[in-house]
């Protein structure tokens, strides 16, 4: 329990700044302004899912490069 809740602070910690920022600092220029557009144009759950899948994508090259120093 006490491992999850050090995730939950450090995840808000991480995403806190992509939302402050609205991604401004964390993505290429060109996916920027196709996502403020997204946003512009659906709303503020465009953030969200665009967060999701960034995580997502983090832990999967996570379990990838953890799997294959192993394999190595």
């Amino acid at each position: 329990m006490i491992m999850l809740m050090l995730a939950v602070a450090e995840l808000s910690l991480i995403t806190l700044h992509w939302f402050l920022t609205m991604f401004a600092s964390v993505v290429h220029t060109r996916i920027l302004l196709r996502l403020w557009d997204l946003f512009f144009y659906e709303g503020s759950t465009v953030l969200f899912q665009v967060t999701l899948g960034m995580l997502k994508m983090r832990v999967c090259l996570s379990y990838w490069l953890l799997f294959s120093c192993k394999l190595s």
